[in-house]
């Protein structure tokens, strides 16, 4: 099949200090399953000139490869743009739409795909073509989740609640205007309403270094240097909560039994109120070069996050490294499994540090919740099996 691709940024094979994102993992990945099924895609995104390294390591898959600069003139969007949220509006590029528009005329594509509603504005007129819209997320379920609606009833702001519903009303509106959509799990796809499920396909995420499991998997043997892990780019709010939460509210309770738990807090931009609870036995690393590696040092994967749409790749990471998992119920949304078989479940911090207690206290538990968790990923979150989910939304459409 001829493929039209649209993104909104270069993706990427893996994170770096300055590149990070799931949706550059994403469509790295998708772009690379697609190519080896023998399609062939013509890319387009924005970039700036130090994106030339980052091209290089999609070349390989792709026909042509056109990247619009980030800074372009803006320009009224065609097409119906009532459901519009003025966000979206505010940021189109002539640029990349004169781009899109020269694409569709000189070529027949057989399908579209348009990586999240960042980059849907550029094809409402093209309709009538079959376009697969990547939502990725839930960008109406993580403004909902950013602001609990008591807060809203408490402070009145309507300003926020029409923002939130303009957002909810553009997501449906696309649903309709697309021949299929795509979310990462069945509780962002919920937001559109059940009348449109029909025209909704769930494909997952997968790992960066899918790669390197072969060789992790001999260091899961050597001595563990952290009891305790959690890992996230701590300069996003709701990972830097998560982060919080388990150093104030969970820890404590864990050291009344295991004084001397050492706890790893890995990711890049830590801010100040995190570093500052570093410690003999709490490591905040700032930026890691391979996340990997403080996987295989770890015992234990911990996740109180409260806040956040979509899912979370760390709990997949901390699946593939056959890491027990205790994590809250919005952390686990979308891996499917079960409580008590694939993971451990829980809200309340001090349930939380009880479960990890009772965790770090048995490692025929810790084996059996690992090697469970490690068998659904195989299961459900292999890029190659996604990818053939993938292939199945162009051909049945």
């Amino acid at each position: 099949m001829n493929i039209l691709f649209l993104a909104p940024y270069v993706p990427f094979p893996f994170y770096t200090k300055f590149r990070t994102g799931g949706t550059q993992l994403r469509n790295y990945n998708f772009l690379r399953e697609l190519a080896r099924r023998g399609h062939k895609i013509d890319f387009y995104c924005f970039g700036n000139n130090s994106a030339s390294g980052e091209v290089l390591t999609i070349k390989p898959f792709c026909e042509n490869i056109t990247i619009i600069p980030n800074e372009t003139q803006s320009l009224q969007i065609r097409g119906d743009a009532r459901f519009i949220p003025y966000r979206f509006i505010g940021r189109h590029s002539l640029e990349m739409q004169m781009a899109v528009d020269r694409a569709l005329s000189e070529k027949l594509y057989d399908a579209i795909h348009v990586s999240t509603i960042l980059m849907a504005p550029y094809i409402h007129q093209y309709s009538e073509h079959r376009v697969i819209l990547d939502y990725v997320d839930s960008f109406t379920l993580y403004h909902w989740r950013a602001r609990p609606l008591r807060r809203y009833l408490i402070e009145r702001d309507w300003n926020w609640f029409y923002s939130w519903f303009v957002l909810w009303r553009y997501e449906r509106w696309l649903a309709n205007q697309v021949s299929i959509g795509i979310y990462v799990s069945k509780e962002d796809a919920k937001v559109l309403g059940q009348s449109l499920q029909s025209k909704i396909r769930i494909l997952p995420m997968g790992i960066s270094f899918e790669a390197e499991l072969a060789q992790l998997a001999n260091k899961q043997q050597t001595p563990k240097q952290y009891d305790i892990l959690f890992a996230g780019d701590l300069g996003y709010d709701p990972n830097s909560e998560a982060a919080i939460i388990l150093l104030k509210s969970v820890l404590p309770i864990i050291r009344n039994v295991f004084p001397t738990v050492h706890v790893c807090i890995a990711g890049r931009n830590p801010p100040p109120n995190i570093n500052s609870l570093a410690s003999e036995f709490v490591t905040v690393t700032g930026y890691v070069e391979n996340i990997a590696e403080y996987f295989a040092k770890s015992r234990i994967f911990v996740c109180p996050m409260r806040r956040g749409a979509g899912i979370k790749i760390k709990l997949i990471e901390a699946m593939a490294c056959q890491l027990p998992i205790v994590a809250t119920r919005l952390g686990l949304q979308g891996l499917g499994g079960q409580d008590q078989v694939h993971y451990l479940v829980e809200d309340s911090p001090k349930r939380m540090a009880q479960k990890i207690v009772r965790l770090l206290q048995s490692s025929s538990d810790q084996s059996f919740l690992a090697q469970n968790a490690y068998d659904l990923y195989k299961e459900q979150f292999v890029w190659q099996g996604i990818g053939n989910r993938l292939e199945e939304c162009y051909r049945t459409y």
